[in-house]
């Protein structure tokens, strides 16, 4: 697995120049390097496998003042016996990334807790510093995803507070994967967000009560995926109003399957939203469906803290409502 990054710009004159640095990497048993190149525009997208980090060194070096799509993997490290906190792992080629933080215009981050990576060795505790506080004045979109652990260890190695230090005064657009970052004083420029949760897996308190912070927030979406465990505390959620929203997008993923606790926390939770100037909306209502044990997908009746328009949605003009069985 390698890190890769993209180059959009005139990075090389010409397509004879492209093909002299790249060329002879064609036919390699490594897809190190992908080429599109349209007239006047030049599109590099360069894939750093194994201990290429020389061809990382050359794009970096030959795309000059170029904004960066960069993508950085992160694993789990030793639990630091002190603190309990754990160490986090990046690949090699991230501290060719976070060296040039001032030209990221998107960044991907990927927990992962179990992934093998190349990682950078001695200059681990460099990239950790640099990512920590990252100052990156150019990113406008961010993806981060955290990948659950399959192989039976602790996955709590993340405390959401990861990004509290950046300084992201451009970011305009956020999806974000079981993870929140609760910190990140960018939440409040933002004016797209994303955000898939799993119940039980982060505090969902904090997270409504940042959400009046992003007065430039347009679009949302929401999807709340439930779990079969037993989860003992309901959160104490405020009423909250979202009043910049215009188009929102909210969803339930295993309704039916999910345990009473997970029930309960979903209609906490989607009981306090409000969104009163909201007028494209889209409802998705996803069930676990077994054809031993069929499930019809509930209706209003059965949902009433999810189809609440005139109290929650009173100027909704287009209205979507899917339902998928999965």
């Amino acid at each position: 697995h390698g890190s890769h990054f993209e180059i959009r710009g005139s990075v090389f004159p010409s397509r004879r120049q492209l093909y002299h640095y790249f060329g002879a990497f064609k036919g390699s048993r490594y897809p190190l390097v992908r080429l599109s190149i349209f007239p006047g525009y030049c599109n590099v997208v360069c894939k750093i496998v194994g201990k290429r980090l020389d061809m990382a060194a050359l794009c970096l070096e030959r795309s000059k003042q170029v904004p960066l799509s960069a993508n950085i993997l992160i694993r789990r490290g030793d639990q630091d016996p002190e603190s309990g906190s754990y160490f986090l792992i990046f690949d090699r080629f991230s501290k060719g990334i976070l060296s040039h933080p001032e030209r990221l215009g998107e960044l991907e981050i990927e927990f992962d807790p179990d992934q093998l990576v190349i990682h950078v060795g001695t200059g681990n505790s460099d990239s950790c510093e640099a990512f920590v506080g990252l100052d990156a004045p150019s990113l406008h979109t961010l993806h981060i995803r955290r990948v659950p652990s399959y192989s039976g260890r602790r996955t709590n190695f993340l405390t959401n507070h990861e990004l509290d230090k950046w300084n992201t005064p451009r970011l305009r657009h956020l999806v974000t994967k079981r993870y929140f970052p609760l910190g990140l004083t960018g939440l409040k420029s933002l004016q797209s967000l994303d955000i898939t949760l799993v119940l039980g897996e982060i505090d969902l308190v904090a997270i409504v009560q940042a959400l009046p912070l992003m007065r430039a927030l347009v679009d949302f979406r929401l999807m709340v995926i439930g779990s079969y465990d037993d989860l003992q505390q309901i959160p104490k959620l405020k009423k909250t109003y979202l009043t910049s929203i215009r188009r929102l997008e909210i969803g339930i993923d295993g309704v039916g399957r999910m345990g009473q606790s997970s029930e309960s926390i979903s209609e906490a939770l989607f009981s306090s939203l409000f969104f009163p100037d909201v007028t494209d909306m889209h409802l998705c209502i996803i069930s676990s469906n077994d054809w031993e044990d069929p499930y019809d997908i509930p209706d209003d009746e059965k949902l009433p803290w999810f189809l609440q328009p005139e109290a929650q949605y009173p100027r909704v003009e287009r209205l979507c409502l899917e339902t998928i069985e999965d």
